[in-house]
């Protein structure tokens, strides 16, 4: 087992909240109020025209704070830090901020590492990221299935970099592992009548392909092009604007 600690989530977005952090508390964005109230706000942040839109591209930047640092470190480090919702908050700065006493590292040291991955999964999606987008979907009336799909576009990521970059076979091994139990779980463990990411994850993990989105994130319709991109790399609406163009 490695070593792990904060500092190496920072490029996840994942930071120690301390006394001066400001912003909403995840528990408290449970609640439907609370997170029409978030919402109303992120749109004039990132100046999205409705809360669809706010809540789509919310949940694809906090999807790669608490998803993708998850399974990075499942993968990378076989330890990965507890996120309940109670203890995280989305700070100002659009970070994860975490009570570095209530979000604790589990390592697996020994004994079945599938019970242990299983475990830090169903704590993941079943008690964090279903609750949330739940109170999304409901405050906000966005798709279920584009906010499913912005968690498989991060899994998905996680793994095509880590498997490109990894040369240990046996490595490879356990992080391929890692996605296809993700591909073929049960949909209890998110919580859901079935697996709500196993349509958008893109198998072989490692593909270098392009893999088009069946859903649109929508953020093609921001008032501003903050990254100057129009399309993401792989929107279906961006393909078929390309195409039409030629």
């Amino acid at each position: 087992m490695i070593a792990l600690n904060i500092e190496q989530l920072e490029s996840f977005g994942v930071k120690r909240k301390d006394q001066h952090t400001l912003g909403v508390p995840i528990i408290e964005l449970l609640n439907e109020e609370v997170c029409h109230s978030f919402l109303l706000r992120y749109m004039e942040d990132i100046k999205a025209p409705n809360k669809k839109v706010a809540a789509s591209l919310f949940m694809k930047q906090y999807a790669r704070s608490v998803v993708a640092s998850t399974l990075h470190s499942i993968g990378s480090y076989n330890c990965a830090l507890s996120l309940p919702t109670h203890a995280c908050m989305f700070s100002n700065e659009r970070k994860l901020c975490v009570q570095e006493g209530s979000c604790r590292f589990q390592a697996w040291e020994q004994g079945e590492r599938e019970a242990w991955r299983e475990s830090l999964l169903r704590e993941l999606f079943s008690y964090h990221i279903t609750p949330l987008i739940g109170v999304l979907r409901n405050t906000s009336r966005v798709s279920v299935h584009i906010l499913w799909e912005n968690v498989a576009v991060r899994v998905n990521s996680v793994y095509r970099k880590a498997l490109a970059a990894e040369t240990c076979q046996e490595r490879k091994k356990q992080l391929s592992s890692d996605f296809y139990y993700l591909q073929d779980a049960e949909g209890d463990l998110f919580q859901w009548d079935q697996n709500p990411i196993s349509p958008y994850l893109k198998s072989p993990p490692d593909s270098s392909a392009t893999h088009y989105r069946q859903t649109c994130c929508l953020y093609h319709r921001l008032k501003e092009d903050p990254e100057g991109i129009q399309f993401c790399n792989n929107c279906p609406i961006g393909k078929k604007v390309t195409r039409n163009a030629k």
